[in-house]
């Protein structure tokens, strides 16, 4: 691969110093050290509001955090998943995961979440190569067409502005995540990821008993209005997260509610923290501009994609267009819509798979099951649903589509006057 022009004394910002920023930082300082022009690397970090997400990591995401230099935790603050449980109506369909592959990744309440465990490790390295992390919410992010007075940038800069502070970047990178962005103040035009309410909690257990042994569950409309809920052990407490078209706290109280009486959760639990938050829901149509990209859930995403697999790839990906593009916005554009168009369309799939389940009845499971047969065997290593290799969002999302149709033509012939 031919060296790039970019990259040495190149000036870039990310906005956002969550996971995805923090690992698009580590990726440009690494991959700028191989190439010999490493670019200067800011990072605006806003105080985040999140409850402390526990961190769902796959095979994939081990193998992408190594190739960063990103030191995880240790076995203290894991807690190995040996499936999914996937609950609706009064079926049960468990989703084995392959031994030693699925983790979930913290340590609150007595310590940090999986979350911040993750952010701090890869902020760490991104430090010890030359990064910069500044602690402010970015306001608005312009161009300018003239030099600014001290001539500290050239015609076409951009200008990131923070707090008051107003600083000049060659690049831009927006990964500020799904429940928050930069609408109509990141570039002209900008459209990033569409999006679906939800609410978040995390669980405290007055005993020493976990959630489910040692798998997750994902209970599929348990109210009107509300998607599906997700319940994630750890290992010292619990994480609630429910979603849909109308998901609110209310709404996520009274499914956990409905989940202990139905033995899903112990009956001594106390909701810690609960928050409204907003999932991914789909592909942005505004992604790039010149020297301009976003990534992360801020660009892309679905509910069913629990792992971190995705967002790492993509920041290892825009790292790279960055690079190959040498600030031209065609080959910019070409290259990380090119690079992430696998991703883009898993994205669309679950998407169509969590629209097509929420009208599956309580045949929801079979649409899990049936979606795991179908699965090429070919296709296992490619990001599959829920943390697992196997059903992909393309055959969960044919599978969902052909039994909500069955529903809707039973109810219909039910319903039809005789």
């Amino acid at each position: 691969m031919e060296r790039s022009a970019w990259g040495g004394g190149a000036r870039v910002a990310v906005v956002g110093g969550g996971v995805a920023g923090s690992a698009l930082a580590a990726a440009l300082l690494h991959l700028g050290r191989k190439r010999g022009s490493a670019p200067e690397v800011t990072v605006f970090s806003a105080v985040s509001g999140n409850v402390g997400r526990p961190v769902l990591l796959t095979p994939e995401c081990r193998s992408r955090l190594a190739a960063m230099h990103c030191d995880l935790p240790g076995a203290q603050r894991t807690l190995e998943l040996s499936g999914v449980l996937v609950v609706c109506g009064g079926t049960r369909t468990f989703l084995a995961a392959e031994p030693h592959s699925l983790f979930v990744l913290d340590a609150a309440p007595d310590g940090l979440s999986g979350e911040a465990l993750m952010i701090a490790s890869l902020r760490r390295g991104a430090e010890a190569l030359g990064g910069r992390f500044f602690e402010a919410r970015v306001n608005e992010v312009e161009r300018v067409n003239v030099t600014p007075p001290g001539g500290l940038c050239g015609p076409g800069a951009l200008v990131v502005r923070a707090h008051g502070r107003a600083e000049c970047f060659d690049a831009v990178a927006l990964a500020t995540g799904a429940e928050e962005g930069l609408a109509g103040r990141f570039f002209k035009g900008y459209s990033g990821a569409p999006t679906m309410p939800a609410a978040e909690a995390r669980i405290r257990h007055n005993t020493r008993c976990r959630l489910g042994d040692s798998f997750a569950r994902l209970i599929l409309n348990p109210l009107r209005g509300v998607d599906a809920l997700v319940l994630l052990p750890c290992l010292r407490s619990s994480y609630a997260l429910a979603y849909g078209p109308a998901a609110e706290p209310a709404d996520l109280c009274q499914a956990l509610m409905m989940a202990s009486r139905d033995g899903h959760l112990s009956e001594s639990f106390e909701l810690a923290e609960v928050r409204l938050t907003r999932v991914p829901y789909g592909v942005g149509k505004r992604l790039v501009a010149p020297g301009q990209l976003t990534v992360g859930s801020a660009a892309m995403g679905h509910p069913l994609q629990w792992s971190l697999a995705a967002g790492l790839a993509g920041s290892s990906r825009a790292a790279m267009a960055l690079f190959e593009s040498d600030g031209n916005v065609h080959a910019l554009r070409r290259r990380w819509l090119q690079g992430t168009r696998e991703q883009q369309e898993d994205s669309e799939d679950g998407t169509r798979a969590s629209h097509w389940l929420r009208h599956c009845g309580a045949r929801g499971g079979e649409a899990f099951s049936r979606a795991v047969r179908h699965t090429p065997t070919s296709a296992t290593l490619a990001a599959g649903v829920l943390g697992l290799s196997r059903p992909t969002p393309l055959a969960l999302a044919q599978m969902a589509r052909w039994i909500a149709l069955g529903e809707a033509s039973q109810s219909w012939l039910r319903t039809a006057p005789r």
